[in-house]
């Protein structure tokens, strides 16, 4: 009797252990960036962006890139934007050069549906869509 319900105290030990891990894995995944594509300037590049706790993030081309982000509303503050160090080919590094000028130019952002609209101050827009 004493090893049938100390078998049952460990089967149900280990199963509630086993749930209340799957919960967490399930709550760190709702709570990862979501990334985002770059769809209307330099199609072959591949470039991303994700946000998460005050910092930016992504793929520029050819390197990945990050720095500070601080959304307020419809504003957006990009700064202190580095990236790796990585050379690649000429089309791709120019790309890349120019949409982290443009990225460090942020003024607004909004978001519809599955995409982020950045403007910059000259007004050029920057449209993702989740990927």
């Amino acid at each position: 009797m004493y090893k049938k319900l100390m078998t049952l105290i460990a089967a149900g030990t280990l199963l509630v252990g086993c749930s209340s891990v799957e919960e967490k894995k399930e709550a760190v995944a709702e709570k990862a960036p979501q990334e985002y594509h770059l769809t209307n300037k330099y199609q072959n590049a591949d470039i991303t962006i994700a946000f998460d706790d005050g910092k930016v993030f992504g793929f520029s081309g050819v390197n990945r890139y990050f720095g500070g982000a601080v959304i307020n509303g419809e504003d957006l503050d990009v700064s202190n934007v580095a990236s790796t160090m990585m050379a690649g080919p000429q089309d791709k590094m120019a790309a890349e050069m120019e949409y982290l000028q443009l990225l460090s130019e942020a003024d607004k952002i909004k978001m519809e549906d599955n995409k982020v609209i950045i403007t910059t101050k000259d007004n050029q827009e920057l449209i993702f869509e989740a990927k």
